[in-house]
């Protein structure tokens, strides 16, 4: 089935105006960023959502700090009450805000830099946990928060700066089965992530990956003819791109030909979530050769688009900058 972005409609909240004027120390370890979030109206972009996307228009309730207590509050599997209520949470400022690692690089002697969060969102004032969430719901936190979800060179520049740093730590790979997206596995994962970390050496606030897999954007998830691709495994549903999980023994590569589990796959359609399908962020801006950048006006300038994407060449511009089910944000 193809569905058209313009017909895929849905409730969405407001972005945090330009990003709140995110700003780093741009220490060697990153930054820590100011206060994300906050609770905002959402804004409704016209008809109903279309089912599985999810709207944030739930009432955040909590009676704890704790995040571990709070998302064993939620519906045990996969479900857009749970999705709808992971948002709320993130509306209402209930995660700890994200520091920052600058990504440096330089290609065709030019130079770039763009901002990685250095773990996963978690959930939780206190005892945070890593959520998991549908693309969808990924791509409206980080419209929430004034962020951008990655490409997959991105995600792959910010492994090799997690190496580079030492902070690589293993895939934390759980069963595939049917237990895979209940909460018991969601907390599992995130605290099989945490004793890495530790083991690792890497401090709290500290560049680590890979933490979980990446929801990415990639110009597979659009058509030729526009029209939103079908998932290759579940053909009934729009697809949703997943990536992550780079190992040295993987003959799988990534596109910019890194060894990875999971390259760019679109197997997945739009409602799905496991254990392994995190939320990581990026800042909306970069710097290209010193000059501040808003990350989408990069991916659409065909001229420096190859800078951060591997799925394009140079005088080309990328098609995707955002998961097209959900709708650009009115602020």
């Amino acid at each position: 089935m193809k569905v058209s972005p313009l017909l895929v409609v849905a409730g969405a909240v407001g972005a945090i105006a330009a990003w709140r004027a995110l700003t780093s120390n741009d220490d060697e370890h990153g930054s820590a960023a100011p206060p994300l979030g906050g609770a905002t109206e959402p804004t409704n972009f016209g008809p109903p959502p279309m089912p599985g996307v999810p709207t944030g228009t739930r009432e955040f309730q909590t009676e704890s700090d704790s995040g571990r207590e709070w998302v064993r509050t939620l519906p045990d599997q996969n479900s857009d009450a749970r999705e709808d209520a992971i948002i709320a949470a993130v509306r209402a400022g209930f995660f700890i805000s994200p520091s920052w690692q600058p990504i440096e690089f330089t290609r065709d002697q030019i130079r770039v830099r763009f901002f990685a969060a250095t773990d996963a969102l978690m959930i939780g004032a206190t005892d945070p946990i890593r959520i998991n969430a549908r693309h969808g719901t990924a791509q409206l936190i980080a419209d929430l928060l004034g962020c951008v979800l990655p490409t997959s060179r991105m995600s792959d520049l910010a492994w090799v700066a997690a190496h580079d740093l030492g902070g690589d730590i293993p895939p934390q790979i759980l069963p595939a089965d049917r237990r895979m997206t209940s909460i018991a596995r969601m907390i599992e994962h995130s605290d099989l992530v945490t004793r890495a970390r530790r083991a690792r050496g890497v401090p709290e606030g500290e560049m680590a990956r890979d933490v979980g897999k990446d929801w990415v954007n990639t110009e597979r998830l659009l058509e030729a003819d526009g029209s939103v691709a079908s998932s290759t495994a579940e053909g009934s549903q729009p697809a949703a791109a997943n990536f992550g999980w780079h190992i040295s023994a993987s003959s799988s590569k990534s596109p910019g030909k890194l060894p990875v589990i999971q390259s760019v796959g679109l197997a997945h359609g739009f409602t799905h979530v496991d254990y392994s399908q995190v939320v990581t962020l990026y800042r909306v801006d970069c710097e290209i050769d010193g000059r501040s950048r808003a990350v989408e006006e990069v991916l659409r300038d065909p001229r420096i688009a190859y800078l951060l994407s591997d799925e394009v060449p140079k005088g080309l511009d990328c098609r995707v900058t955002r998961y097209p089910l959900v709708p650009r944000p009115i602020a």
